[in-house]
């Protein structure tokens, strides 16, 4: 009797095999486990910087880049400064909905442990939690991922989380303002100018220099009748028609 064999059943049995497995040996040898860490794998916390102001909550993405691992489970350990914030939660993502460990926020520590699906291992940038913090006081402090925290990767018994990425949070004074700028509006008039009567410009209308004496010069009188003078304009106008006289 010949025996069909189903090969894509046997292979998703060995990749769900391979996930249990990588889960199993994470959560049973964590020591081991962290203190071998060889791997690529990035953890970053987003945004890399925030402001809040006391008494508002503000959330913090775990972002994880796999590189060239694939990855099945994540212990994330995240350390705060406890006199200025404070951690409210964890939620999972969806691309890691497995809870092996319950999120415990206290002593200044955030420790969650979270798997993925065992068939839908993750590769690539993918979030893998959200962490919630409530500001106290004023200051600046950090919040980062702690070298106590560990990744694991289907095929692989070390931990492969290589590099990490923390978060910078400010937190105004409560009675720090922004800079008022100068208003745009006129300034007031002094009740004193308006009181001052501002002179009015005198009309000044313009007069001609007078002419020495008040008089116009007349050429002296000729000595010659009237009806010579005649006769000598006549002559002198032919001549002055016959070559231009001087002016």
């Amino acid at each position: 009797m010949q025996i069909q064999v189903n090969w894509k059943t046997i292979l998703l049995c060995l990749v769900l095999f391979s996930g249990m497995l990588s889960v199993l040996i994470f959560s049973k040898n964590k020591q081991t486990f962290r203190s071998r860490a060889n791997g690529t794998v990035v953890l970053r916390l987003i945004p890399g910087t925030v402001t809040s102001r006391v008494g508002e909550t503000f959330s913090l993405a775990v972002l994880l880049d796999t590189k060239e691992d694939t990855v099945a489970a994540v212990d994330l350990v995240v350390a705060y400064d406890e006199a200025v914030i404070h951690a409210v939660g964890t939620n999972p993502s969806e691309q890691f909905p497995v809870v092996l460990i319950p999120g415990s926020v206290g002593g200044g520590k955030v420790h969650v442990v979270l798997g993925t699906d065992p068939a839908s291992p993750q590769r690539g940038a993918v979030p893998v939690a959200t962490l919630r913090f409530e500001a106290l006081r004023k200051g600046v402090t950090t919040i980062a991922t702690t070298n106590q925290s560990a990744v694991a990767a289907v095929g692989k018994s070390d931990n492969v989380l290589s590099q990490t990425y923390p978060a910078t949070v400010t937190i105004p004074s409560l009675n720090q303002t922004a800079r008022r700028l100068p208003s745009s509006s006129p300034s007031p008039i002094p009740d004193g100018f308006l009181q001052k009567k501002i002179p009015r410009p005198q009309r000044v209308t313009p007069t001609l220099f007078p002419y020495q004496n008040d008089r116009i010069p007349t050429p002296p009188k000729s000595p010659f009748p009237a009806w010579l003078d005649a006769i000598f304009q006549a002559i002198a106008n032919l001549v002055c028609r016959v070559a231009p006289c001087g002016q």
